[in-house]
């Protein structure tokens, strides 16, 4: 058995004998799940690849865009400010001039809010599961946009490349590094993000991921296909991913990492979180957020009140919005850690609630 990223024979074996979730609407689709892990490149991939054809096929299935919609997209913010706002503003300098593409994005809303950002530019946005083309000019920037599932019409070199959250995803990324190799040159910076497995262990249980990213893994797996400079940047607005940044104009060769075993540390952390969960005895608790971080906690807690959030989320249904509940005595139990919980103490804090502790 070889390594699919780098060829190395030093692979190792793990079984996970837990609840695997989906990252749409966090239901369980698997109940254990097996993995590969190269020893000498860190990448991780799942060995259910058939599951994940059949699981792809309805996912990514062909789909008309729907150019008017009541509902709020759920678009991760800072500060109460989206994501890719923070992102434009201090990653990209000139906004004038530009080819940009956003590779797994077929949201209109982003693709109109992306065109007030920049002058005289093309957005490209590409989305497998698109059935026909999207079009959109702004006079006031003269910026042309089109979303598009036909990698043909992206007909230009690209300037900025972006793929957020979608590279876990690809069963067939050689042929995803392929365009890219050919729609990039010299100036060319691409900026990905995926989940992180060191910063989030509970990212793991997404169970319908086909790869798995630590930090050095992720840094392996692009300068090994790309054959160019990656770099992970620190950023406050993106705090709980993988954030890579790859430059064109630099070579670069594998990082070979002898590091602890990491399926084996997230295969201990999930044991004993869940151990721990189990023998917590509380009153009726809460737990803040509707990711899978609290849908792993509320498998093993055993006074499981309910799922909390401050934001509207869409794409679950059993949770209560944290501005409708007016028992500012409730126990809150907040699955996260560092600068997220930080951010979700605040957020407790300011709302009055008195009863929360970290997990």
């Amino acid at each position: 058995m070889y390594c699919k990223n780098c060829n190395s024979s030093n692979i190792f074996k793990k079984k996970f004998n837990f609840d695997f979730y989906s990252h749409r609407d966090f239901s369980k689709i698997i109940s254990s799940n097996t993995y590969l892990e190269c020893r000498d490149c860190k990448i991780i991939y799942s060995m259910k690849t058939l599951f994940l054809k059949r699981l792809y096929k309805k996912i990514f299935a062909k789909k008309k865009l729907v150019t008017k919609s009541k509902d709020i997209e759920l678009i991760p913010k800072f500060n109460d400010v989206n994501i890719y706002q923070h992102f434009f503003n201090k990653e990209i300098k000139n906004k004038n001039n530009l080819r940009i593409l956003d590779y797994g994005n077929s949201s209109i809303n982003q693709l109109k809010d992306y065109s007030n950002f920049f002058y005289n530019t093309k957005i490209f946005f590409y989305d497998i599961a698109i059935s026909k083309d999207y079009l959109f000019y702004n006079k006031k920037t003269n910026t042309k946009c089109i979303i598009t599932s036909n990698l043909k019409k992206i007909d230009q070199k690209i300037d900025i490349m972006i793929s957020f959250n979608s590279l876990q995803y690809y069963l067939n990324y050689k042929s995803f590094f392929k365009f890219i190799k050919r729609k990039s040159y010299l100036k060319t910076k691409m900026y990905i993000t995926t989940p992180s497995i060191d910063i989030n262990k509970y990212f793991f249980l997404l169970g319908d991921e086909y790869l798995k990213f630590s930090k050095i893994g992720l840094i392996n797996f692009l300068e090994k296909n790309l054959n160019k400079e990656t770099k992970l940047l620190k950023r406050n607005y993106l705090s709980t991913v993988n954030f890579a940044l790859v430059n064109f104009n630099k070579n670069k060769k594998l990082r070979k990492a002898k590091k602890v075993n990491k399926l084996d540390a997230i295969h201990k952390y999930l044991n004993q979180k869940s151990l721990q969960i189990k023998n917590l005895n509380l009153k009726k608790t809460f737990i803040f957020g509707t990711r899978v971080n609290s849908y792993f906690i509320a498998k093993y807690l055993s006074n499981f009140g309910g799922l909390i959030d401050d934001q509207i989320n869409k794409t679950v249904k059993k949770y209560r919005l944290l501005d409708k509940i007016y028992d500012k005595d409730i126990l809150i139990m907040i699955p996260y850690m560092g600068i997220k919980y930080n951010m979700i103490k605040k957020i407790l804090i300011k709302k009055k609630f008195k009863n929360f502790f970290q997990i």
